[in-house]
């Protein structure tokens, strides 16, 4: 049996362009960006200690209980945030590496986003969907 990824390397060198690249939130995870899911637990966490609440380890449970209803990344982010600009401003954080992050290697560009731009450069793949909020798979070195 041929290996899954010599097959799909002859497959893509055979028919440059021809593919599309579907990156999801664990790219972004092994960089250390949190995912979606992650943020609204922590964003939840956040809005119970400004109201003085103990959300026991189970921030989405508390939510649960407070508001009648699950988080939602867009319904959460609305509710706390009213403008474009201060939803960019609250994010930002888990985006953007500070000093001492980018120093230990966190949410900085890994070897699979240096994949993808190499399969970009080499005109194997021209187009590249993304669920991700961060901009790793555009950071030039």
């Amino acid at each position: 049996m041929i290996d899954p990824t010599v097959r799909i390397s002859l497959a893509l060198d055979a028919n440059k362009g021809a593919y599309a690249v579907l990156l999801g939130s664990g790219v972004s995870a092994a960089a250390g960006i949190p995912t979606g899911w992650q943020i609204v637990s922590d964003l939840v966490a956040k809005v119970a200690r400004l109201e003085g609440a103990d959300v026991g380890g189970d921030p989405i449970s508390w939510y649960k209980g407070r508001y009648g209803e699950e988080p939602d990344y867009s319904g959460l982010l609305n509710a706390i945030a009213s403008s474009p600009t201060e939803r960019s401003l609250l994010l930002r954080s888990y985006f953007e590496p500070t000093d001492d992050e980018r120093r230990n290697g966190l949410k900085v560009p890994t070897a699979a986003h240096w994949t993808m731009a190499q399969l970009a450069l080499s005109g194997h793949v021209h187009l590249f969907l993304t669920t991700n909020f961060d901009w790793l798979l555009g950071r030039r070195r």
